[in-house]
């Protein structure tokens, strides 16, 4: 790793630290510095990291529409990488903050090609989260026959990872639909 590299890690530690404690714009100075160390030795995993933590930051601040724009950045940034933990990981703060902007529709597709790249990884945890989520947003959306479907398949799908308490609120929530 290289010198600037490992000043790009520091502080983008430093910013977390920041960021704990609420010190957005603190923070985001951070974020920046770790941004372009990885920029500067083609680090993705940070450059994206980097992208989504300033956006967390702008949203803590209400700049809903910066936020937005960054992590369209950050997806854009991981696609033309290949950088498929990166993509899921960007894919998925994006229907987040879809999901906070009452968008559910946005959110369900970012959700849904999150979901899609969290399967092909085998991450079994990035999975029940998008799982539930879609799920959620279809219940918001008063869909209640997809939302149950989704539930079902986070039910499978924690049944399979041997999960009995996720599986035990998946349940729940289907029941409840």
């Amino acid at each position: 790793m290289s010198a600037q590299l490992e000043s790009g890690w520091q502080a983008f530690a430093t910013g977390q630290q920041l960021a704990s404690v609420s010190k957005s714009a603190e923070a985001i100075v951070y974020f920046q510095r770790a941004r372009a160390a990885a920029i500067n030795d083609g680090d993705i995993p940070l450059q994206c990291a980097a992208l989504q933590q300033i956006s967390f930051e702008l949203q803590a601040t209400g700049d809903h529409c910066g936020a937005l724009a960054l992590l369209e950045e950050s997806v854009a940034t991981a696609r033309n990488a290949n950088a498929h933990r990166e993509l899921c990981s960007s894919l998925s703060s994006l229907g987040q903050l879809c999901r906070k902007l009452e968008q559910p529709e946005k959110g369900r597709t970012y959700f849904e090609e999150s979901l899609s790249v969290a399967q092909k990884l085998g991450d079994a945890t990035a999975t029940g989260y998008l799982l539930g989520n879609i799920a959620y947003l279809h219940r918001m959306q008063g869909c209640l026959r997809e939302a149950l479907h989704w539930y079902m398949q986070l039910v499978a799908h924690e049944q399979h990872a041997g999960s009995k308490a996720n599986e035990s609120a998946a349940l729940h929530s289907a029941a409840t639909v």
